[in-house]
């Protein structure tokens, strides 16, 4: 399933679906599609925000937005093309280390491709559906790209400590036996009672 109308469609709708990111509205529901984590870094502030961009467009991220202590990129997943939203923060900083703080979480319950997707999106943003790993994947694949492409451009970047604050789900029975098909149409019909 290689279409390239489909990618062509997702380049152009996924920034403005990154900026919307509806998926991550609700707390508790986001927390079946999204992983937090805390990484402590052995480099100065001003070194880590020059690596961060280049690694990221290197790995096939797309940066959005980038401050003093702030960078805002996205992910497209290979098939489907479900948009992924990264935002690495600044935390603390330390003489010798800093500490970030990384977000990755699916942005939408509809795939980029999808035409207005942010009509369907924003409705949906109630549904809780799962990640199966995959922005824990996307921490990992940032991780890897940091310290390999922060040692190839001599950066010396070095990981001291990682702490995981969220995990999206691992498993994808887990969300099912978590939300069973009952509780899912009773939301519906109340919904659709309101409405």
């Amino acid at each position: 399933f290689r279409n390239p109308m489909v990618f062509l469609i997702s380049k152009h709708q996924a920034p403005s679906l990154a900026s919307w990111r509806p998926a991550l509205w609700i707390p508790g529901i986001r927390d079946f599609h999204r992983a937090q984590v805390q990484w402590r870094l052995g480099c100065d502030h001003q070194t880590l925000m020059e690596v961060i961009p280049a690694v990221l467009r290197a790995g096939g991220f797309i940066v959005y937005s980038q401050d003093s202590g702030k960078i805002t990129a996205g992910h497209l997943s290979n098939e489907l093309q479900f948009l992924h939203h990264v935002t690495i923060r600044i935390a603390r900083q330390q003489p010798s280390s800093v500490v970030l703080e990384v977000t990755c979480g699916s942005a939408a319950v509809c795939p980029a491709w999808v035409p207005l997707v942010l009509l369907f999106s924003i409705p949906l943003c109630w549904i809780p559906f799962p990640d199966c790993g995959e922005n824990e994947r996307l921490l990992e694949k940032i991780k890897r790209l940091l310290l390999v492409q922060g040692a190839k451009m001599n950066y010396g970047i070095l990981m001291l400590d990682e702490r995981h604050t969220a995990r999206g789900s691992t498993a994808c029975k887990e969300v099912s036996a978590a939300m069973p098909a009952t509780m899912v149409l009773d939301i519906l019909f109340v919904f659709m009672k309101v409405f």
